[in-house]
């Protein structure tokens, strides 16, 4: 096992022949794989769905995902995990400022450049924001969706 730190230098051991494969965490579209995965250096497979549904279950932080065409040039859908993304912070923050963080998160353009700059930007939606988390949300975010209206789901 190597530590490699970014997809670009497992990808170049990879295609030194160093490496014979590798797994990594990140948003996808991944710019140094897919100009790799565009040259045919190397490809995509599926995690079979024994493993998957073995990781969801173990870890609550897993979910199923899938990579779907044009991304990576692919002709067909690859099965993989996802990793949620939580937001930390200390509690000694106050609700003003937790709330005027979450409000700012949430902000339009905010959004905007979000969804413009992530190919799974679907699903950065409000309505997803606290997913299972509510009962352990600080009190100015907990404020800030209870004004809204959102619930875990």
């Amino acid at each position: 096992i190597i530590d490699c730190t970014e997809p670009g230098k497992a990808s170049d051991q990879l295609d030194q022949n160093l490496l014979d494969a590798f797994l990594f965490f990140g948003n996808t579209p991944i710019k140094t794989l897919e100009s790799k995965l565009k040259k045919r250096v190397f490809h995509l497979i599926s995690l079979p769905l024994p493993l998957i549904e073995t990781i969801t279950q173990t870890n609550s932080l897993f979910k199923k995902k899938q990579i779907k065409p044009p991304i990576y040039n692919l002709t067909s859908s690859i099965d993989t995990i996802s990793v949620e993304t939580i937001w930390v912070t200390s509690s000694t923050m106050s609700e003003k400022q937790i709330y005027a963080i979450t409000q700012a998160l949430w902000h339009e353009s905010n959004i905007k450049v979000l969804k413009k700059n992530r190919s799974h930007s679907q699903e950065f939606v409000l309505k997803n924001a606290i997913g299972r988390y509510y009962k352990d949300l600080h009190p100015g975010a907990k404020k800030y969706y209870d004004e809204r209206k959102i619930q875990p789901n």
